[in-house]
């Protein structure tokens, strides 16, 4: 955790000069069954940092979501490859709707990255958006090799100007250091998870049924998207002798997870600079609440959201985890 501390960067919204405590804001994600809404009323949270009390001070839901779509354009010129890469393109050709208040994008990447023009709600734009990007690939112009977290950093400055409920899908099991161009510095796990942190964008990923790309996703991978707030799917394997079944079940799951970057809840808590409780926090609805949706007080509430909080800075400069003593570089 230290190691990883060393390279967060903060997205505190409100800081105090003179002030004990950091207002952190971040998005809430609510996993089926439960939609929108559980609760508008911060009372009705209850946040912890280690066994310490924080304060929930405001919950709102969010309004609009920006999804990129990011998906690898080559898989080091291999032919089969290149024909899943075909078939999940097609796939994603076949999208017809997007809820209501989110509009999306498509970046591919191989050795470069290229992206659509601009966000979009409407499914007829946002496929032909697809299929330039597409042709523009398959002229070989993006290069063979790929690097999964240099492209994760660079589809963070495609949003420009971040806002609560942006996300970033990715379509590949692989989300590793691995690098095809050895001349160039490999962005690390702890760069990635402070860019997404910094901009307050969370990361999903979706792993295709496919040959090459259908390997069990990495613990990595795991970390890195439940720690920006996102989480995992995979669809390997399931059906690889029924394509219909197979198609079918790659659609639930994107539209799950577009359903899911589609509500969320912007929720702002109030953290102690000199908490001290290990980095990991927590967050749920209280007994009342709970009894008022009918969900048992002894089941966890499904509940996404970043899992560390910033507050403060060392006597370095580099950002605090709350609950860390990292006064001393």
């Amino acid at each position: 955790m230290r190691c990883i501390a060393a390279f967060l960067i903060t997205t505190v919204l409100a800081v105090s000069a003179f002030s004990q405590t950091c207002e952190r804001t971040l998005t809430l994600g609510v996993a089926p069954p439960f939609g929108l809404p559980l609760s508008h009323d911060a009372q009705d949270y209850e946040a912890t940092l280690g066994h310490e009390r924080i304060s929930v001070v405001k919950v709102q839901p969010f309004k609009k979501a920006r999804i990129m779509i990011l998906l690898p354009a080559d898989y080091d010129h291999i032919t089969k490859d290149k024909g899943d890469f075909d078939r999940l393109v097609g796939w994603l050709s076949g999208i017809t709707a997007l809820p209501g208040n989110a509009s999306v994008a498509y970046g591919l990447y191989a050795q470069k990255m290229i992206f659509s023009d601009h966000f979009t709600s409407d499914p007829q734009e946002l496929r032909s958006s697809l299929e330039e990007l597409v042709k523009n690939a398959k002229t070989g112009s993006l290069g063979a090799s790929y690097v999964t977290y240099d492209r994760l950093v660079e589809a963070v400055g495609y949003f420009g100007q971040p806002q609560p409920g942006d996300s970033v899908i990715l379509l590949s099991n692989y989300a590793g250091e691995y690098t095809g161009d050895y001349s160039r510095p490999v962005t690390r796990y702890s760069d990635v998870v402070a860019r997404f942190l910094q901009a307050g964008i969370r990361l999903f990923v979706i792993i295709p049924p496919f040959g090459s790309i259908s390997s069990i996703y990495s613990d990595t991978t795991l970390n890195m998207a439940q720690g920006t707030g996102g989480y995992v799917s995979t669809v390997a394997d399931w059906h690889r002798a029924d394509k219909k079944r197979e198609a079918k079940t790659f659609y639930s799951e994107m539209g799950l997870m577009l359903n899911f970057n589609g509500l969320g809840y912007l929720v702002t808590v109030a953290v102690p600079q000199d908490a001290r409780g290990g980095g990991y926090w927590n967050l749920t609805l209280n007994a009342a609440a709970r009894s008022r949706i009918g969900f048992s007080s002894k089941k966890k509430m499904l509940f996404a959201y970043p899992n560390l909080l910033l507050c403060g800075a060392s006597k370095n400069g580099d950002p605090m985890i709350a609950g860390v003593d990292r006064q001393h570089p």
